[in-house]
């Protein structure tokens, strides 16, 4: 299926373009998660510690900044649900937020190197940028010095900051676009399988794939509950609209 299969009479507030795919269930669930007048509070995405509701996945939408729940979870919970023990960690992605724009640093342990990607660098100067990156890092080798990460000895006495730092070429947004959030996103998600120098696009197709993927992937445990919500949604709709005509 393809965005010219969302039928018109849903009211969205954000619909896909032609060329967008779907597959499954996931037209469903995109207009389950951009439809007018559904609950913002709804829990789209839970977690003990930080928790994603409609009003948040919003935010995805085109030209709107990134913006959500603080996750407030103790260094145990960080550990188990993001990072593991660190024998087994090879990088660590730490996405910054600074005077409303965010960038990514990539911290690689086997490499012992920091990559830092921005997708606006005119936002802010470099040294301030450089600034926040050594203080993020400062606190990261006090951060994985806890005990809860000493399972594994080989990874003791860590200084991140003295690690050697890079600064790879990456596409630049236009301005006020509000794309930075979008690109620190794809960058976490799609580093795993390619190099930093992947031409990489930033489009409507990505905000909408970003939003459907965070609510029907793996990793929520509410998703087929969402999967049937949105069916049920989408097929009342659909009657309400029969009716109509």
């Amino acid at each position: 299926m393809d965005g010219d299969d969302m039928p018109h009479c849903l009211d969205l507030l954000f619909r896909p373009t032609k060329e967008m795919k779907f597959f499954e269930y996931e037209l469903a669930i995109a207009a389950y998660i951009f439809g007018n007048n559904l609950d913002p509070k709804e829990m789209l995405i839970p977690d003990d510690y930080c928790m994603g509701t409609r009003k948040t996945l919003l935010t995805i939408m085109p030209g709107k900044p990134i913006i959500g729940d603080k996750c407030s979870g103790t260094m145990k919970y960080i550990k188990d649900n993001f990072m593991g023990d660190l024998g087994g960690l090879h990088e660590i992605f730490v996405p910054i937020h600074l005077n409303g724009h965010w960038f990514l640093i990539v911290v690689n342990l086997l490499y012992k190197t920091v990559r830092y990607m921005d997708s606006f660098k005119g936002c802010t100067s470099m040294t301030v940028r450089k600034g926040v990156i050594d203080d993020v890092l400062t606190y990261l080798e006090k951060f994985v010095s806890d005990k809860n990460f000493q399972e594994t000895p080989s990874h003791e006495n860590l200084q991140f900051s003295k690690y050697k730092f890079s600064e790879p070429a990456v596409p630049q947004q236009k301005a006020k676009s509000n794309d930075c959030g979008i690109w620190v996103a794809e960058w976490m998600i799609l580093n795993h399988y390619w190099g930093v120098n992947k031409p990489w696009v930033v489009n409507d197709y990505s905000r909408l794939r970003l939003a459907v993927d965070l609510v029907y992937k793996w990793h929520n445990p509410k998703r087929h509950t969402i999967k049937d919500l949105a069916v049920a949604d989408w097929n009342k709709k659909m009657q309400q609209s029969v009716l109509k005509t």
